[in-house]
């Protein structure tokens, strides 16, 4: 007696899909070889409250040019994950300045006090501050359509060292 026919023609298929759903589920949510490490800092990542306020004291987060307005601080955006740890502080900055004089405001401002530029794909304007911890902050600049966006990223509490992704 052979193997019935519907099993030899499903077997295949299942084995594939079985294949399939590992590597897109597997990577996600079975552990990895560097898995507690992680899912330990997952847990205790947190935003960093001084952090936060010294941030906000930053001449880049305090000067806009005239008659240009911040709106109102965000520091909600947390992201705690194995591939990526970062929390931020955000500010819309809205107003009739041109683009290019905004974009020198903020760069002469940045170097000014310490922030130092750096070649990303991200925004129109980066730069790169030494903050204590070994991982430094990181401005950017991006245009949006009520103005701008000016945001600094700072590692989270609770996260490795080396998941500075941007340093």
């Amino acid at each position: 007696m052979g193997v019935p026919r519907w099993i030899r023609l499903g077997a295949g298929p299942v084995v594939v899909l079985g294949v399939i759903a590992y590597g897109l589920l597997g990577s996600r949510y079975l552990p990895h070889d560097d898995g507690t490490a992680v899912a330990d800092a997952v847990g205790k990542c947190a935003t960093r409250p001084d952090t936060v306020r010294d941030i906000l004291a930053e001449p880049i987060l305090q000067k806009a040019p005239r008659p240009d307005r911040f709106g109102e601080a965000d520091d909600k955006e947390l992201l705690c994950s194995g591939s990526g740890f970062l929390a931020s502080v955000s500010l819309p900055l809205s107003g009739s300045v041109e683009r290019d004089e905004v974009l020198d405001f903020y760069r002469k401002l940045a170097e000014g006090t310490g922030w130092r530029p750096v070649d990303r794909d991200y925004g129109i304007y980066s730069a790169l501050k030494d903050a204590p911890g070994g991982c430094p902050w990181w401005f950017s600049m991006t245009t949006e359509p009520y103005g701008f966006h000016l945001r600094v990223v700072y590692l989270p509490s609770g996260a490795p060292a080396d998941k500075c992704a941007w340093k």
